[in-house]
């Protein structure tokens, strides 16, 4: 059978799925037509060109060969001869290739019938060359095909995306896995190892494909890191006021991480709030991550006094002078917001003390009075208002007093007094 010098004859006598034939013989002969089109005119230093590509399998730019095998495997394949391309100014330079064939095929399968050219391109920055290889697959008689058909070759491991990824700790993972293929065919890929996106480290996930009696490993690196720190969430409102004298109890924080989730059992809380000291307070909620990553949150708390808004009739406030007769009871009246309990006033108060009595002070005489043996506190829920009974001395007529309530919040509240 007659061949031109520039084609690659693969023989088969059956064309089935996946690269099979019974008699799956090769025989390839190769052709490249090595063309360079760099001219350069009254340059008279040197410049760069391709001057050839190489069939490795002849050592040729221009070659013919004739390969025979007694090969019958069922699965072979066509094994590429290879090629190189070398520049006299620079040396050898890198070739790429492409294959085009029947359907679109961008392989050569010798299970499909039909003309592949293989095109090499090679350059060396400035100048470009091609050459072209043609590969024939079909029915022939063994004596005229070029290259054997053969299994011996290991499947390809592609990787569906990235060979390193990064992860944030606590982010959703889903493997990209890979594919495998020998001859265009698929293999099935084992996958071994698993990151797992909830530790911080460094996770080898390998990918193997075992055909013709090869196997073939690809790894992944995953690389778990946690570079994001926990927060905190009050519980409660920030600022928070709470009443002087009341119990005061911490609403607390909650606190959470993308990577080691709940870490609410590990704040620690600084501070206290002293509910019998009027001021304000500062509690400090800390959080720390197995990364070494902290959250902190402050809440204020303020301990406000007694709502104390004066005091009631019958007495009147400063700068009135409530004028009443000397060794009866006033009841000296107020409200603190609530019931406080009865021991809201601070060691040695209420007291009273001498005045000098001004005639620029309006007079307010105190209408309601009353008969006591002693001074006396009490509260009434009904009205929110607490009762002083104020026991005046009998010796105090003609005079003027300042009676001054401190309360254990540490306010003073005074009201002023004419005896007759």
């Amino acid at each position: 059978m007659a061949r031109s010098p520039s084609s690659v004859i693969v023989s088969q006598e059956s064309a089935p799925a996946q690269c099979e034939s019974i008699q799956t013989v090769v025989h390839l002969a190769a052709t490249l037509l090595s063309t360079m089109s760099a001219i350069a005119v009254g340059i008279v230093y040197p410049y760069a060109r391709i001057d050839s590509i190489i069939d490795d399998a002849s050592g040729a730019a221009s070659s013919y060969s004739r390969l025979n095998t007694a090969s019958r495997n069922p699965h072979a394949c066509f094994v590429h001869p290879g090629v190189s391309a070398f520049d006299s100014c620079a040396g050898a330079k890198p070739v790429t290739t492409a294959i085009s064939g029947p359907g679109g095929a961008t392989s050569v399968n010798t299970g499909v019938a039909g003309t592949y050219t293989v095109t090499y391109t090679a350059t060396d920055g400035t100048h470009q060359t091609t050459a072209t290889r043609t590969v024939v697959v079909g029915t022939f008689p063994e004596d005229e095909v070029d290259q054997p058909g053969t299994s011996n070759v290991p499947p390809t491991i592609t990787l569906n995306g990235d060979d390193q990824i990064t992860l944030e700790c606590g982010t959703a993972f889903t493997d990209p896995g890979a594919t495998a293929s020998v001859c265009g065919n698929p293999v099935t890929v084992t996958t071994t190892g698993a990151a797992n996106p909830n530790a911080p480290g460094t996770y080898t996930v390998t990918y193997s494909a075992t055909a013709n009696g090869f196997t073939t490993e690809v790894t992944r690196i995953i690389t778990v890191q946690d570079t994001v720190a926990p927060v905190i969430t009050l519980n409660g409102a920030n600022p928070m006021v709470v009443g002087f004298g009341t119990v005061f109890t911490d609403p607390g924080a909650t606190a959470s991480d993308g990577c080691a989730g709940n870490l609410t059992s590990a704040i620690v809380v600084t501070g206290s709030v002293d509910t019998n000291t009027v001021g304000f307070y500062a509690l400090t909620y800390t959080v720390s991550d197995p990364s070494g990553h902290s959250d902190t949150k402050v809440r204020t708390v303020e301990v406000s006094p007694y709502n104390f808004t004066g005091f009631f009739a019958p007495i009147d406030n400063p700068p009135a002078l409530n004028e009443m007769k000397a060794g009866q009871a006033a009841p000296v009246k107020f409200s603190l917001g609530g019931n406080q309990g009865l021991n809201i006033f601070a060691a040695g108060s209420p007291s009273s003390v001498l005045i000098s009595c001004s005639n620029s002070d309006p007079i307010a005489p105190v209408e309601e009075t009353e008969t006591a043996g002693q001074s006396s506190l009490s509260y009434d829920a009904a009205s929110d208002r607490y009762k002083y009974t104020w026991k005046t001395e009998s010796s105090w007529k003609n005079t003027c007093r300042q009676l001054t309530v401190t309360l254990r919040d540490g306010t003073v509240h005074t009201a002023k007094f004419k005896f007759k």
